[in-house]
């Protein structure tokens, strides 16, 4: 069996044709990929992903890249509510921050 056989039988296309399934997934990817996530903009789940990020970080040490991205992420989806909510709780940080003040946009941060 073909390769593109079955990749199109795992998405339930029927005829078996690779390049219709490639156009249908590629599309499906980008209409993933254009819905922006929505962590940000709930107050609550801003906490609970700032805590858990917290748990993570050690006191004077420097924040991990993975993490700093993550910050970025959050605060370029954020409402203006929940960008002060985060410059907050990186002023509140012991860890090292200097690389999250250089990456991270706060404009228009609501405190």
């Amino acid at each position: 069996m073909r390769r593109g056989w079955v990749a199109c039988r795992s998405t339930g296309m029927s005829g078996g044709r690779f390049d219709a399934c490639s156009a249908v997934g590629a599309a499906i990817v980008v209409c993933l990929l254009a819905v922006p996530v929505g962590v940000a903009t709930e107050p609550a789940a801003l906490d609970r992903e700032l805590s858990a990020i917290s748990r993570q970080l050690k006191p004077h040490k420097p924040v991990p890249e993975v993490t700093v991205k993550r910050l970025a992420e959050l605060s370029r989806t954020a409402t203006a509510e929940c960008r002060g909510h985060l410059l907050r709780w990186v002023l509140d940080q012991t860890a090292d921050t200097s690389e999250v003040w250089q990456r991270v946009s706060f404009e228009g941060a609501s405190l």
